[in-house]
């Protein structure tokens, strides 16, 4: 895994979650994890700006997100990378999917 950067994304909630970027191409060990393929920017200072496209929760990461069965929806929203934050428990990770979709209300989720 070619890790480009990490992340914080805050839900409605205000917890705020880490989360390490990759390319969208990134292969991943087999491992419980929430996920949100974003639109990654930079400003003119380059700090990092991500504009969420999908947000998602899996118990087998390895299972393939280039072969996600929302990919058509998911890519006609433009995402250049795929955040991901790990955690086996599901119920937790299923908390954090929620609370970051109602913050963001990301297109490739509707």
């Amino acid at each position: 895994m070619t890790r480009i950067s990490d992340v914080a994304l805050s839900g409605l909630s205000g917890r705020t979650y880490r989360f390490g970027v990759f390319p969208l191409d990134a292969h991943f060990r087999n491992m419980g994890a929430v996920y949100v393929f974003s639109h990654r920017t930079l400003d003119s200072t380059g700090k990092e700006n991500h504009a969420p496209v999908y947000i998602g929760q899996t118990g087998e990461l390895s299972d393939g997100l280039s072969e996600h069965k929302n990919w058509s929806n998911i890519k006609e929203n433009d995402p250049n990378c795929v955040c991901i934050h790990i955690d086996w428990d599901e119920r937790l990770r299923a908390r954090i999917e929620k609370d970051l979709m109602v913050y963001y209300n990301p297109p490739g989720n509707n």
